[in-house]
């Protein structure tokens, strides 16, 4: 009886050895499927995000290729317009020429399509302009919080009126941006943009630059890489003083300078 005993656990230790054998045998085949299925969903990841990125840089304005232009106008606390801002370096083809006027014609994916926006421009443009603050260099800085507006003390808030037609901008009413304001984007020729630090809901009149849409010199587009600082040119500039008659809020705490900013040697 031991014996025969025995014999059966050594059988069944067999049967169950060969078993497992089979079992992880029968499990190998599983193991390049996986690496097949990884290297599929790697491919499609690959193709997903370069037809993502052909499409983003299809997008207008088109890199080399679209020769937009809007125009802007800085406003603080219904003191008029600030004078035009006169740096003129162009590290990716949203710049200006001291005139008053955004030129928008990228010379490289970073500033097309979706990425063309207000901040590239005010990067170029060497000032610091977000949510919180206006910072135009010298003394000419409001900030949220801090700075009012008015005889009464009324707190500012910087906000940006967008015109999708500048042309139009007398008859129409702005999109009135307070959030994401350097996310702010061009989506088309012609654009008119009053930035402005001034008390919620403040009547912000269009930038007085508008005309000089219909007088400008640079309109072949850009083939090649940065232009680099571009001479400042009086005769097709619009010159403004630090502050116009065209306030519509009152009087202001604030004073407005001219613009403390020079080209680029």
């Amino acid at each position: 009886m031991g014996k025969a005993s025995s014999a059966k656990k050594v059988a069944r230790v067999a049967r169950a050895g060969g078993g497992a054998k089979a079992t992880k045998n029968r499990s190998k085949p599983l193991f390049p499927v996986s690496i097949g299925l990884i290297v599929v969903l790697g491919v499609a990841l690959i193709v997903f995000a370069r037809t993502s990125n052909d499409e983003a840089a299809a997008e207008a304005p088109v890199a080399n290729q679209d020769h937009w232009h809007a125009a802007y106008g800085i406003r603080l606390c219904g003191e008029g317009f600030a004078g035009p801002i006169q740096v003129q370096d162009d590290p990716v083809g949203i710049h200006t020429h001291g005139d008053g006027i955004i030129h928008v014609h990228p010379f490289t994916n970073a500033a097309s399509g979706e990425n063309a926006t207000l901040g590239e421009f005010f990067d170029a443009a060497g000032v610091t302009i977000d949510d919180d603050e206006i910072d135009l260099g010298g003394d000419t800085a409001v900030k949220e919080g801090e700075d009012t507006c008015g005889a009464d003390d009324k707190p500012g808030i910087v906000q940006v009126a967008v015109w999708e037609n500048a042309r139009e901008a007398d008859s129409t009413e702005p999109e009135i941006v307070t959030e994401d304001i350097r996310g702010i984007r061009f989506t088309n020729d012609s654009m008119a943009m009053t930035i402005a630090f001034a008390p919620e809901g403040a009547d912000l009149p269009p930038p007085p630059t508008i005309p000089t849409l219909d007088n400008l010199s640079d309109v072949e587009p850009t083939t090649g890489g940065p232009a680099g600082t571009v001479p400042f040119d009086p005769a097709t500039a619009t010159t403004l003083p630090a502050a116009t008659d065209q306030s519509t809020e009152g009087t202001s705490a604030t004073t407005v300078a001219p613009t403390d900013t020079t080209a680029a040697p």
